[in-house]
């Protein structure tokens, strides 16, 4: 074995290469199992084998065994099996790692973005899209009702603006109607470009420094529209409200339509007037294709021009010669709208009446309560929110808008027999009611509570249209000849000048929510102005005072909803406590 071993020692040595020895080749080769001989021999293999003098080092570098990598691995697969990282932890890695591994890197990026941006922006400015209006209220877009109502325009129009910039949005809108309408013209008023016109209006020097104004004209008509008209505030929600569309639709309408409609106002019977307590009214009549005029039927009987006959919560009655003229107008095909308030109960309105009677009609002295506290104002039963027709051409766009009314101390309308009516010829149409939970006061005591024991509870209507056919024998007929409407309303405190401290001190009953909405879509109705549209975008938010209803939810949501979540957190802790 001896010679064997010095015989291989040699041969390593002279070649110098690291083949194994021999016996231990032998042994791997011939061997299962290593005997007490054959350890015996590789231990004298071992010692007479010369140590490397970089053994160590390449102990040091060599790479690990497939054992060693396993015990390496092992942890990092159980960490990846129990929880993979985040597709947004790999973007970010995968970023951190690729792009933004330097600081030039970064900024050679970051200047490229700009770059595209600006390249994108001019291309896209170049390219003149079509503007995308993705406001919930449509603030820069022409409504499908004003566009229907313009394409009707047969007459050259032209626009000019003064003040404002093309690119602004009413500028932008304005060319909408162009788009609409060829006939209609828009283009900006400079001395230079028109100094005639710029002169007229005093839109030369330094005195028109600021102005922002439209010009509208249409041959010899001209309508000067300034841009504080373009809005307006709703006082029971606190909204700004853009009138721009309603205000501009409008005037075209209005300088299109050569004769405009004629509403007058009855005075002589201590009416609400234009001068005292309509004056909110009045100023609403320079938006639409209305001219609202006074008339004394008394000493001037009724025009042929009229179109509308107002009576404004009249509290004495009409003369004889009043109520004769008052029927030959119904006769004639006139239309009328009266609105009552709740009177002493020692006034009688004996020869108003007789005008009712025509129609079968009849409003009740008193006052309506609402008892369902969805709709009355929290602890002012007699203030609420009226039910709207949601059928009716005045008060459909009413209930589609969601705009809420605002009525105080309303009256009921009662009706003849269905019997009676149809003797008369006339049909009925319910524009606002109540719920069936409201009741009818008309004990006028010093005893409210009494009076509200005594009274009956039902639903109720406070406005109502009713058409009467003045030629039974022409059913077909529906002509402004053959046809009176007359819309009686049981308040016209609702579009009065008067205040109602609960819900706005400052503010005018008309103002409020859709109250103006009503009676001007009333008045437009019957003076057959179909084309007049009322679009009114909110612009803003705000509060106003609650229903019963309303209020507990409020309340609810502030004290209940906290207390509930607090609550649930406690338990949750104490059980996850108990758990551990």
């Amino acid at each position: 074995m001896s010679k064997k071993h010095n015989k291989k020692n040699n041969n390593s040595n002279a070649n110098k290469n690291n083949q194994e020895p021999e016996v231990i080749k032998n042994i791997d080769e011939n061997e299962d199992v290593i005997t007490e001989e054959n350890a015996s021999k590789v231990e004298e293999v071992v010692e007479t084998v010369p140590e490397e003098p970089v053994a160590e080092e390449v102990k040091e570098d060599k790479e690990p065994t497939t054992e060693e990598a396993k015990k390496v691995e092992k942890p990092i697969k159980e960490k990846n099996n129990n929880g993979k990282p985040k597709f947004s932890e790999k973007l970010s890695l995968l970023f951190r790692k690729k792009m933004f591994v330097g600081t030039i890197q970064t900024w050679i990026i970051g200047l490229l973005l700009v770059a595209i941006y600006i390249v994108i922006s001019y291309g896209i400015n170049k390219l003149d899209l079509p503007d995308f209006d993705l406001t919930a209220n449509k603030l820069y877009s022409i409504s499908d009702e004003s566009a229907e109502a313009v394409k009707k325009i047969d007459q050259d129009i032209t626009i000019y603006y003064f003040g404002f910039d093309e690119k602004s949005v009413v500028v932008e809108l304005l060319k909408k109607y162009t788009d609409i309408n060829e006939k209609i013209k828009v283009t900006e008023l400079t001395p230079e470009s028109n100094l005639d016109l710029a002169t007229e209006y005093n839109l030369v020097g330094e005195a028109a420094s600021g102005y922002q104004v439209l010009i509208v004209v249409s041959g010899d008509h001209k309508r000067l529209v300034d841009s504080s008209e373009f809005y307006t505030y709703d006082y029971t929600t606190g909204q700004q409200v853009d009138t721009t569309e309603q205000v501009m639709t409008n005037t075209l309408l209005r300088l299109a339509e050569e004769n405009q409609p004629n509403v007058y106002f009855v005075t002589g019977h201590e009416e609400f007037s234009r001068e005292n307590g309509l004056v909110y009214l009045d100023t609403l009549f320079e938006f639409e294709v209305l001219q609202a005029q006074d008339l004394n039927i008394a000493t001037q009987g009724i025009p042929d021009d009229c179109d509308v006959l107002v009576f404004a919560s009249p509290r004495s009655d009409l003369l004889d010669n009043e109520v004769q003229a008052v029927t030959d107008y119904i006769n004639k095909g006139g239309d009328l709208y009266i609105g009552f308030d709740t009177l002493a109960s020692n006034v009688s309105l004996a020869n108003f009446q007789k005008i009712l009677d025509m129609y079968g009609a009849k409003v009740v002295n008193g006052y309506l309560v609402e008892e369902n506290s969805d709709y009355a104002v929290d602890g002012y039963p007699y203030i609420f929110n009226p039910h709207i027709n949601y059928t009716d051409a005045v008060t459909k766009e009413l209930y589609t808008s969601g705009k809420l009314m605002w009525l105080i101390y309303p009256q009921a309308i009662q009706y003849e027999s269905d019997e009676k009516l149809k003797e008369l010829n006339v049909t009925k149409t319910q524009l606002l009611f109540t719920s069936d939970e409201a009741k009818l006061i008309t004990n006028l005591t010093e005893n409210p509570a009494q009076d509200m024991a005594s009274a009956t509870q039902a639903q109720y209507d406070i406005a109502a249209r009713l058409t009467k056919r003045l030629d039974p024998n022409k059913i077909e007929d529906s002509s402004d000849e053959n046809l009176s409407n007359l819309i009686l309303v049981g308040t016209s405190t609702m579009a009065s000048d008067y205040t109602v401290e609960v819900i706005n001190p400052s503010a005018p009953l008309v103002a409020l929510g859709g109250n103006k909405d009503f009676v001007l879509n009333a008045f437009n109705n019957l003076a057959g102005n179909e084309n007049i549209i009322s679009i009114r975008k909110d612009m803003g938010s705000a509060t106003y005072t609650p229903t019963d209803k309303q209020n507990n939810i409020v309340l609810t949501i502030i004290f209940a909803v906290p207390v509930i979540i607090i609550i649930s957190g406690v338990i949750i802790y104490i059980y996850r406590r108990k758990r551990k």
